[in-house]
């Protein structure tokens, strides 16, 4: 039976190429599924980055659905969200307007990629959802920047990324597949020893580095994932923290074989 996905994003910058490698394996039916709709909450004519991803969604002919959740929060004359507080209560509200959005279209599982919002309990409960987090479970969590300074602030000899079902708990859901990468090569090495008591670890050779070894195995991975699904390999129903109960398979499952094959290929 063929996988239908709903897809979330933000701005389809950088997460437009994950977009693209799986809509690619569709269409050379490598992939068994479909992409049943588009949904940014960001609205056509705030940058041109995210209208030209519009506009290939469109090309597609792939259902965009777009609602503004930065002019939903200014019409309830509400607050930013802010980490480690409740959601404010626009934001349960425009969970609901989303919900009532997309509740036309048939989907088996949501793709959070590059979504920059915090989902509601409620919404996270009543779809499957999974995310993209550039880090391993007993990596970093928070935002990517975020990671990749912890990742050299603790001298980390290896990172990766993970895929986990989204719950209310930001990248705490239980995780489905991994894949990994080494810093502890000789270009590594080389840019650590350029970082000085004062560099401004953002700016610094190793972070661009670790961004750019994370980010060309996004694509590949979210792929190869969705194949796993597509085959009846995993599923993210009835999943608990370890093991998989319907096909009691372990997870996470490690797809860094299938990535690093992916990225000598290409």
């Amino acid at each position: 039976m063929t996988l239908k996905l709903g897809w979330f994003t933000t701005r389809g910058a950088s997460s437009r190429k994950i977009y693209e490698a799986v809509q690619n394996s569709i269409q050379s039916g490598e992939l068994d599924a479909e992409i049943s709709f588009v949904f940014s909450n960001r609205a056509a004519g705030f940058e041109k980055v995210t209208d030209d991803f519009f506009e290939k969604v469109k090309s597609d002919g792939i259902e965009l659905v777009t609602h503004s959740s930065i002019d939903f929060r200014r019409q309830k004359n509400g607050k930013r969200s802010e980490n480690g507080t409740p959601l404010p209560s626009w934001r349960e509200e425009y969970d609901q307007e989303i919900e009532r959005l997309i509740s036309k279209y048939n989907f088996d599982i949501g793709v959070l990629a590059g979504y920059m919002l915090i989902l509601s309990k409620s919404f996270v409960e009543k779809f499957p959802l999974i995310n993209l987090h550039p880090a391993l479970p007993d990596g970093p969590i928070g935002t990517w920047q975020e990671v990749i300074q912890e990742l050299i602030l603790s001298d980390a000899r290896k990172t990766g990324l993970m895929i986990h079902r989204a719950t209310a708990e930001v990248d705490l859901g239980p995780v489905l597949a991994t894949c990994e990468f080494t810093l502890d090569t000789t270009e590594f090495y080389a840019a650590k020893q350029k970082i000085k008591k004062n560099t401004n670890l953002d700016k610094s050779e190793l972070f661009k580095l670790i961004r750019e070894e994370t980010i060309k195995r996004e694509s590949p991975f979210v792929t190869a994932l969705l194949q796993e699904i597509a085959q009846g390999q995993i599923t993210i129903q009835n999943i608990s923290s370890q093991t998989n109960a319907l096909l009691n398979i372990e997870l996470p499952v490690d797809l860094t074989l299938q990535v690093e094959k992916s990225l000598t290929e290409n």
